[in-house]
C-alpha cells in the first residue's frame, strides 16, 4: 500500500483480526431481530458508542453468533459483527499473601539455622571441655 493511500476495508479487517478481535463483515439482510438488547456492555462497545459517526446497531443479531454481540453499521447494506471476549481483570495475588509467604519462609530459615548450629556447637563444646580436663599439657605417648 502506498503511503498516504486510504486502506481498503479488507486491509482494516485483517489488521483488526491480527490484534485478536474476531470481526466479520455481514450483510444487514442476514441479521435477524433479537428479542432483547444484544449490545455487549464491554469497553469496546462503550468506546465505539462514544465516537461520533459510528452507529452501534441494537435489536439485530447474527443468527449463528453468540447471544450478546457488538454490531456496527458499515453502510446501507453491510455491518461489522465483533465477537470480542473480555479477558477480564488479571488475577492479582494480594500483597498481604506475599508478605505471609515471605514471613513463613524467613521463620523457617531462622529455626533451621538455630537447629543446625545447636547440633554443631554442642559437640564442639564437649571437645573443648575434654581438652581442658587434660590441664593443658600435651599428651605423651609411652
Amino acid at each position: 500500500m502506498q503511503p498516504g493511500a486510504t486502506p481498503t476495508p479488507e486491509i482494516i479487517l485483517a489488521a483488526i483480526r491480527k490484534s485478536g478481535i474476531h470481526i466479520q463483515r455481514v450483510a444487514l439482510s442476514s441479521l435477524e431481530a433479537a428479542p432483547k438488547s444484544t449490545i455487549w456492555p464491554g469497553p469496546l462497545t462503550k468506546r465505539l458508542m462514544s465516537e461520533p459517526g459510528i452507529e452501534v446497531v441494537d435489536g439485530l443479531r447474527l443468527p449463528q453468533g453468540p447471544r450478546v454481540q457488538t454490531i456496527l453499521r458499515l453502510n446501507e447494506t453491510d455491518a461489522l459483527v465483533f465477537r470480542y471476549r473480555d479477558p477480564g481483570k488479571p488475577v492479582a495475588i494480594p500483597l498481604y499473601l506475599d508478605g505471609a509467604v515471605l514471613a513463613v519462609a524467613l521463620i523457617f530459615l531462622v529455626l533451621l539455622t538455630v537447629y543446625a548450629v545447636r547440633w554443631i556447637i554442642a559437640p564442639l563444646a564437649l571437645v573443648a571441655d575434654a581438652a581442658l580436663s587434660f590441664d593443658g599439657r600435651p599428651a605423651t605417648i609411652v
